[in-house]
């Protein structure tokens, strides 16, 4: 979210409701805001127009500046029971609704759209190029596919990747993310140092944390596969030895 598109929010908001009531304006993925969009955003919420409502909604309100935080009403919405969530995309006609679910991490609304979009293909693809047997030969070719789909959806299923290998070699609750590929996480917590993992993770969450701001996608998948090979390469390494 750019500066221009909350200076445009805010000049929408000086203008009278055509009916005379509220102008209500909501934010989706508010964390998302650059710094500057945030600074535009802070001089309309220290002086709001009249019969006017700003809504922001972020399952990560902590990256939100604090300035914005503290003039804002928090409200926090908890995900409804594993149990309810089940029940209602069942409903749904999902037949795979438990493992939809425990890849959207129990959000029901997410685990639907990954059911009914094509949210999932690039989760194959992802998780198609980290199997990969042939390593480097194909690396330049997985980066170009992968610099296709939206970043941040890849970055989350790396994420959720790594983490169910650190989970493996700890034998830790909760469940894998990545449930259907269990074979293969296993095969390679057992191999892959601990320690080479959590580097790996910093990465992906340091590349996370800038997301937002345009980035070369080929360059930067072609980074974090290297970095992945790396991991497969000490892998092959420790177990030989």
């Amino acid at each position: 979210i750019k500066v221009d598109d909350v200076r445009e929010l805010s000049r929408q908001l000086v203008l009278t409701s055509q009916l005379g009531g509220y102008k209500v304006a909501l934010i989706a993925f508010a964390d998302n805001m650059n710094i500057n969009a945030a600074n535009s955003l802070l001089k309309t919420l220290e002086e709001p127009t009249d019969n006017s409502v700003l809504v922001l909604v972020s399952s990560r309100p902590h990256r939100l500046p604090i300035t914005i935080r503290s003039r804002c009403q928090q409200i926090h919405f908890a995900p409804p029971a594993p149990d309810v969530a089940l029940q209602w995309l069942q409903q749904q006609g999902l037949d795979n609704a438990r493992a939809l679910l425990t890849l959207a991490h129990g959000s029901p609304l997410l685990a639907q759209r990954l059911g009914e979009d094509a949210l999932l293909e690039p989760r194959q693809a992802l998780l198609a190029a980290l199997l990969a047997s042939d390593g480097q030969a194909t690396l330049l070719d997985s980066a170009a596919a992968l610099a296709k789909w939206p970043l941040d959806h890849l970055l989350g299923w790396l994420y959720d990747w790594t983490c169910d290998l650190i989970r493996a070699q700890q034998q830790a609750e909760p469940a894998l993310v990545h449930q259907d590929y269990q074979p293969d996480i296993a095969r390679l917590a057992a191999s892959i140092p601990g320690q080479a993992l959590y580097g790996f993770l910093d990465q992906v969450l340091q590349l996370k944390r800038v997301q937002s701001i345009p980035l070369n996608s080929q360059l930067l998948w072609e980074d974090l596969l290297i970095s992945w090979e790396r991991l497969k390469t000490r892998a092959r390494t420790h177990v030989g030895t």
